[in-house]
């Protein structure tokens, strides 16, 4: 996972090698979400988020990776 600051934009990123796969997320210029760029064997998909939505993204996740979801 690295992390680098261009112009006052986030960017972090992870590289899986072994799978050839790259995530990586941009805060947008004007601070108010993020773009979720996934490369991979298929080419790039881009999803933008406002912080809204990465916020309930993210409570979503978590629920359905909480062990005895069920």
């Amino acid at each position: 996972l690295k992390k680098m600051h261009t112009k006052k934009i986030k960017v972090a990123y992870f590289h899986d090698q072994e799978e050839g796969k790259l995530l990586e997320v941009t805060e947008w210029a004007n601070g108010a979400g993020v773009d979720v760029a996934i490369t991979d064997d298929s080419g790039r998909q881009l999803i933008p988020l406002s912080y809204r939505d990465a916020k309930n993204l993210r409570r979503l996740i978590r629920y359905i990776l909480r062990p005895n979801a069920d």
